[in-house]
């Protein structure tokens, strides 16, 4: 808990080990034991965007499941070709716009995503 010690000499606040999450990244992928008293895994959530392993499929299906939601939510609706374009561009695009722009998406969840716009339009 040194590094804890040091961290709160320099800056003030103190952290709480009980409540700090750790990724296991690089070198460190395979460690065993728990340094710090984090509690330690291989995926990690941080601001509704997963980091670690397999990230890419869980932000995948996450967005797949948004934008079938939302397609599916006004898809039935009696709405004007503008108002169908506000609905994907404002409504389900600001739920997308921060995980695509925080992680690299395959080409395959975009041509996805795409093709469900226009089924919608």
């Amino acid at each position: 808990m040194v590094s804890n010690q040091i961290y709160s000499n320099a800056s003030g606040p103190k952290l709480n080990a009980s409540k700090s999450k750790g990724l296991w990244l690089g070198a460190w992928r395979n460690r065993a034991d728990q340094p710090f008293g984090f509690t330690w895994s291989d995926t990690l959530k941080i601001n509704g965007v997963y980091f670690g392993v397999n990230s890419i499929f869980h932000n995948c299906s996450m967005l797949k499941q948004k934008v079938d939601k939302m397609c599916n939510a006004y898809s039935s609706r009696h709405l004007t070709l503008l108002g169908r374009v506000y609905i994907c561009n404002v409504v389900t695009c600001t739920q997308l716009w921060y995980v695509g722009a925080v992680t690299v998406l395959p080409d395959s969840i975009i041509t996805e995503i795409n093709t469900k716009f226009f089924a919608l339009i």
